[in-house]
């Protein structure tokens, strides 16, 4: 077979899979429409909110520590949420039966919101959306319903007969922002950087990128919310404006625990790495938090607290709390061996849906992993912090970061510490 009979071959192919997609998610939306006539209508929502995780909303929070959180004034500043829509991408949003939560936002707003007589205009978008695909793309039923039906239910809503509604996304979806976002609207398009490590680390042997489209996020968005002023400059240094420091974002009830006077406690946060089998995860840069990285700093921290736990015999308290719970993606040896450790050398091995702000005010010192947002917490808290890695030979680590000090080796930490627990305990110093 010729060169151009197989193209051709391939874009007939093609094209017939993208018919019988076309024609199941067209099926599948007048069912949906259908079941529409029959809901009651509700009210259009004050902000439709974005790419919140399954854990941040169930696990690390409760959802009214989430609407609680958005209700506050720093964030109603820059976008309404006196009735939010929060989609999360779990089933779990089905099982909580609450009406502020949804698994699929275009899908709640086509069934409650959209009014039965837009129905006929809707397809009418659905069809014309249909017109544009060419041949050769085979999206797949879930690029194509986010393309078509989507997009169409954010087209209707913005005719003049609907209210006025905000879009919010987080840094989660800053590699892909969700289709709403491509849509023309009304109300004010918003960013909520929750975490404070998107910023590159440099890699010795080459510069590393950001990972994400800089003109997609700078156009495609009215406003940034972010932790500190740091976080603004480092935005502006990109050419993106509208960036304003809100202070820490976490989704949590801010529970401030009253630290020991007995005990000197010290809370590692560190990042658990992927498996060596799942890279492809970080894409082709260098993985700071990889698994190798990951244990020796956690071999350097496991001889501090066995040395620590020597020296101050029931004066100090080590912790260890991961970011994430962890899964089948994560390293297995790391976890092997944070556990095997936690249980040998009387290590305290934290849940990581633990509320953050607790945590951090118990503990006398926060030892974070660079640029991860425990230590930033901590100091916003005034409270005592330093970023730790032991990879300054292949990795740039400046001495300090945005006014947190950085450790690069176990002997300068020891010495750290060493001084701190002598001078809470008032101990004479050698």
């Amino acid at each position: 077979m010729r060169t151009s009979q197989r193209i051709q071959l391939r874009s007939y192919r093609r094209a017939l899979q993208n018919v019988s997609v076309l024609m199941f998610l067209v099926a599948a939306s007048l069912l949906v429409m259908i079941y529409g006539l029959f809901r009651t209508k509700s009210r259009i929502p004050s902000s439709i909110v974005f790419s919140l995780t399954s854990e941040q909303v169930f696990q690390s929070s409760n959802i009214d520590d989430v609407l609680n959180t958005l209700k506050e004034k720093r964030f109603q500043d820059h976008f309404r949420a006196d009735n939010p829509l929060i989609e999360v991408r779990s089933i779990k949003s089905l099982l909580e039966r609450n009406k502020m939560i949804t698994i699929d936002a275009p899908l709640f707003l086509l069934i409650r919101c959209v009014k039965r007589s837009h129905y006929g205009f809707l397809l009418m978008n659905v069809f014309s959306s249909v017109s544009l695909f060419r041949n050769q793309e085979f999206l797949g039923l879930k690029n194509m319903k986010r393309v078509v039906l989507d997009q169409a239910v954010f087209k209707v809503l913005h005719q003049d007969f609907y209210t006025e509604f905000d879009l919010v996304t987080t840094n989660s979806s800053i590699k892909k922002l969700p289709i709403a976002f491509e849509c023309p609207l009304k109300g004010r398009r918003v960013m909520v950087w929750y975490s404070t490590n998107s910023k590159p680390i440099n890699f010795r042997a080459n510069q590393q990128g950001l990972g994400w489209d800089i003109g997609a996020v700078k156009n495609g968005l009215d406003s940034h919310l972010v932790w500190t002023k740091y976080d603004v400059n480092f935005l502006k240094s990109l050419g993106i404006y509208n960036v304003y420091a809100i202070g820490p974002i976490l989704f949590q009830t801010k529970i401030v625990a009253e630290r020991s006077t007995n005990n000197y406690i010290i809370t590692f946060f560190d990042v658990t790495p992927f498996a060596p089998g799942n890279d492809w995860i970080v894409g082709t840069q260098e993985d700071f938090y990889s698994e190798r990285d990951a244990l020796g700093d956690f071999e350097a921290f496991k001889k501090l607290s066995a040395d620590l736990l020597k020296s101050y015999v029931n004066e100090v308290k080590v912790r260890i709390k991961p970011k994430r719970t962890y899964n089948p993606v994560h390293s297995k040896k790391y976890i092997e061996q944070i556990i095997k450790s936690c249980r040998e050398h009387q290590i305290e091995l934290l849940s990581p849906n633990e509320n953050l702000y607790k945590v951090v005010s118990q503990s006398d010192l926060v030892i974070a992993t660079p640029w991860t947002s425990p230590a930033v917490l901590a100091k916003e808290m005034a409270l005592n912090s330093v970023f730790f890695a032991i990879r300054s030979t292949d990795w740039e680590l400046p001495n300090e970061y945005e006014g947190i000090r950085v450790i690069k080796s176990l002997s300068e930490l020891t010495v750290f510490i060493n001084l701190d627990i002598r001078k809470k305990f008032n101990k004479s110093i050698n």
